[in-house]
């Protein structure tokens, strides 16, 4: 049992059984990579992939859906992204997932662009 535990646990990035892919009906979107961790948001017939490392902690990002305005936070210490629309602080339909999930969801889906990169 412990060997099975060691073998299936979640390090780092993540792990995925290596037949999980080859299940899947089209292949894994290549612009970001498989394992990248963000959050998608949906909204008027449109999707967009946030990755966290492109979320600066504790600050505001502000962004374009569709016709709306959004604002995401990265909380500072759960590391959990949050959006809300900028006019009325109601969230929008959203999730957080592995861009090979999200991308094969939303296979039209557009990638935030913005870049944090930590000071140090």
């Amino acid at each position: 049992m412990k060997q099975l535990q060691r073998f299936t646990a979640i390090r780092g990035k993540g792990w995925i059984p290596p037949t999980f892919y080859r299940s899947m009906a089209q292949p894994i979107d290549p612009r970001l990579p498989k394992l990248t961790q963000g959050l998608g948001v949906i909204a008027e017939g449109k999707a967009k992939y946030y990755p966290l490392d492109r979320l600066p902690k504790g600050r505001v990002t502000e962004d374009q859906l569709g016709k709306r305005h959004l604002q995401i936070v990265l909380d500072e210490t759960a590391g959990t992204p949050i959006a809300t629309w900028r006019d009325t602080r109601e969230p929008p339909r959203q999730l957080l997932a592995r861009w090979y999930g999200f991308s094969y969801s939303y296979p039209s889906c557009t990638i935030y662009e913005g870049s944090y990169q930590e000071a140090g």
